[in-house]
């Protein structure tokens, strides 16, 4: 079972389902974060016993990373599309390992000419995918499909949306909130924060007051009134509260020196320093942040719906799920995996039918019942399978999560992001150690990521 603590290069593995990181409920892997994607040069993991390679004739297959638990969900899918598919059998290929080493196999199906005819790719991987035309141009087959945007989440299918070309169909949707433990609310004798994304007077200012007041002790048993993952696709939350970001729109240039980004920097620069009330791995000797929220040592908790199936296992304290606080403006982070034709798929035709597939009510649904792939694009399930999705949070916890893809916000990851996270790596570093002020470190992140865009 994945743990809350990731090595930098571990990050990834969002959509990849190992438990205790992702997926809707505890009976499968569970999904874990997205990642750097900088791979090191390790040896591609062997494909599971799934593995059939890419299909001939009138058989064909689908890809993606999975773990042992996801490959009979996966293949059911495919079953399920076997049901309704004309003159055609698809099967599943598990990748096993890492997204890193599917995506070593991707691509050298992509270089050889001999893909699978469909596969589902990481949003880690999508700028850089398109830019190099490892996916196709979805458009054309979209615009004849009869599919209405307005039953879905619009905000997915944008993630894949580049130049007004549709790249992949999404296969799901997470978002981040703030994870809560009521016990120690109620000890502390504090209200319980509001559900409602729109209720005003859950703002930052107030997160930061409430995470004082939760803070206590000294040490090893320190209580801390909040933490996160220390890395900055989770603390980016801060500055996009101020209007902030970490690249400009057109990815030409780092922002994250801009006032107001700094504003939301130095926020969570005064709860380390000044309160002393936001906990970071630094400050631990041991496991990671989410390990010292599970263990009662945490009030709340900034972390992905891909959370869930952890939090469903604790027993020790009464816990919730509640907005992320609102600044001048109300954002939550977006992520989006999605379902790709690859550029050479022997029939594109029967690809897209399968695609399209992915799309409807029955697909959904099934995902649903195994517990896949986060949030389903199509309101209408989320609607009507809220309690499946979101056990055992009440149902206005429920809709904390089915309602948090109206504010999401997507992280700049470019296609240099590979290099870029290496490069503003040592100056994040340096900020959590507290060797430098958020200024500083985001003049030294500017420097290092700038030349990085600029080059060809």
């Amino acid at each position: 079972m994945a743990k809350y603590h990731f090595s930098r290069r571990d990050f990834l593995k969002w959509s990849a389902v190992s438990a205790g990181m992702m997926t809707l409920a505890a009976c499968t892997a569970a999904p874990a974060a997205p990642s750097s994607g900088a791979g090191q040069a390790a040896t591609a993991a062997p494909a599971g016993q799934g593995d059939v390679g890419p299909a001939t004739g009138t058989n064909y297959s689908f890809m993606t990373n999975s773990s042992d638990d996801e490959e009979p969900i996966f293949s059911g899918l495919a079953d399920e599309f076997n049901k309704t598919a004309k003159d055609a059998h698809w099967s599943f290929d598990r990748i096993a390992g890492s997204w890193e080493d599917f995506s070593r196999k991707y691509i050298a199906e992509v270089a050889a000419g001999s893909t699978h005819d469909a596969a589902r790719i990481a949003i880690i991987h999508q700028p850089s995918y398109i830019h190099n035309k490892y996916v196709s141009d979805l458009t054309p087959y979209f615009d004849k499909s009869g599919i209405n945007l307005a039953d879905h989440y619009e905000s997915a299918f944008k993630e894949w949306t580049v130049d007004d070309k549709l790249y992949g169909i999404p296969a799901g949707i997470y978002n981040m909130a703030i994870y809560y433990n009521k016990t120690l609310f109620d000890k502390a004798g504090i209200p319980h924060p509001p559900t409602d994304w729109e209720d005003k007077s859950w703002d930052l200012e107030t997160f930061r007051d409430v995470a004082k007041k939760l803070t206590s002790g000294e040490g090893a048993g320190k209580q801390y009134g909040a933490a996160t993952n220390w890395d900055l696709r989770w603390v980016i939350h801060f500055p996009w509260a101020f209007g902030g970001d970490f690249l400009d729109a057109e990815y030409t240039q780092c922002i994250l020196d801009q006032p107001e980004a700094i504003q939301g920097l130095q926020l969570v620069e005064k709860m380390v320093r000044e309160d002393k009330s936001w906990l970071t791995p630094q400050q631990l000797s041991g496991g990671g942040t989410g390990d010292a929220f599970l263990s009662g040592r945490v009030g709340m908790y900034l972390d992905g719906m891909w959370q869930m199936p952890s939090m469903a296992k604790i027993t020790d304290f009464e816990w919730g799920v509640v907005p992320v606080p609102a600044g001048t403006h109300h954002y939550t982070g977006n992520y989006v995996d999605a379902w790709v034709l690859p550029p050479s798929a022997k029939n594109p035709d029967q690809s897209w039918e399968f695609l399209k597939f992915l799309t409807t009510a029955d697909a959904q649904n099934y995902l649903v019942s195994h517990s896949a792939l986060g949030l389903p694009t199509l309101k209408s399930v989320v609607k009507e399978r809220a309690t499946d999705l979101f056990k055992p949070l009440p149902p206005e916890e429920q809709q904390v999560w089915t309602n948090a893809a109206n504010y999401g916000h997507s992280f700049h990851y470019s296609s240099k992001w590979d290099e870029l996270y290496d490069a503003l790596t040592p100056a994040w570093d340096l900020w959590g150690l507290g060797e430098i002020n958020a200024e500083q470190m985001a003049q030294q992140i500017k420097e290092a990521v700038d030349p990085i865009l600029a080059q060809a």
